[in-house]
């Protein structure tokens, strides 16, 4: 039996302007200085893409739930609220403001989704390094 060895954390975060940030400070942490500079980057982009949309679309409770299994080299972040709307990502537009955060976490993550849970939903995204 193979076991792979991940670090785990989850924190409930409340629903402030300082949600994005703290949702990406728990990325962080869990995060090693020995991962790429880019993966950091592209972690921490697609982590405050989702804590802010949860912000703006979603209600209630909000939460991030982030593990990193260090064999693989593979982050998995999830953001749940209290909200069953399905995300979507919009239709781009020139002239539109915002709309852009799913487009920026399919472009950046290696895969992304959602699934409802007993409170709400949760949006996810993994993100991987050779």
């Amino acid at each position: 039996m193979v076991t792979l060895q991940s670090r785990r954390v989850q924190v409930d975060l409340a629903r402030d302007l300082f949600a994005p940030w703290n949702g990406r400070a728990v990325v962080r942490s869990l995060l090693s200085e020995d991962v790429p500079s880019s993966f950091m980057a592209d972690a921490l982009l697609a982590t405050s893409e989702l804590v802010s949309n949860a912000l703006e679309h979603g209600h209630g409770a909000l939460e991030v739930l982030a593990r990193f299994y260090l064999e693989r080299g593979l982050l998995r972040v999830e953001v749940s609220d209290s909200s069953r709307d399905v995300p979507r990502p919009r239709e781009q537009r020139p002239s539109r403001l915002g709309g852009r955060g799913l487009h920026l976490v399919a472009a950046v993550s290696t895969d992304w989704g959602w699934m409802r849970n007993e409170r709400g939903k949760t949006v996810w995204f993994e993100l991987a390094f050779e």
